[in-house]
């Protein structure tokens, strides 16, 4: 069997195939980790804004406000 120019053979073309889903793979484990990245970057703030919530419930007495505000943000954690 005679190559024309510019054919590839079969054992290029699978290591080009095999070179095509390895960068794809690399392509989806960075976009993975770019979507945690962010949903660990807004999970953060929450907290942050629990804890200032917390100390101002401490600061002014007002435990069952904190109580109820830590409630209600488990239960929308847990259902996220």
């Amino acid at each position: 069997m005679v190559k024309k120019k510019g054919q590839l053979g079969t054992c290029q073309y699978c290591l080009l195939s095999v070179s095509y889903a390895r960068s794809l793979q690399v392509h989806e484990l960075q976009s993975t980790r770019q979507k945690l990245s962010s949903d660990m970057a807004d999970h953060s703030n929450i907290v942050r804004a629990l804890v200032v919530k917390a100390e101002d419930s401490r600061a002014m007495g007002d435990v069952y406000v904190l109580l109820c505000y830590l409630l209600y943000h488990s239960f929308t954690f847990s259902h996220q």
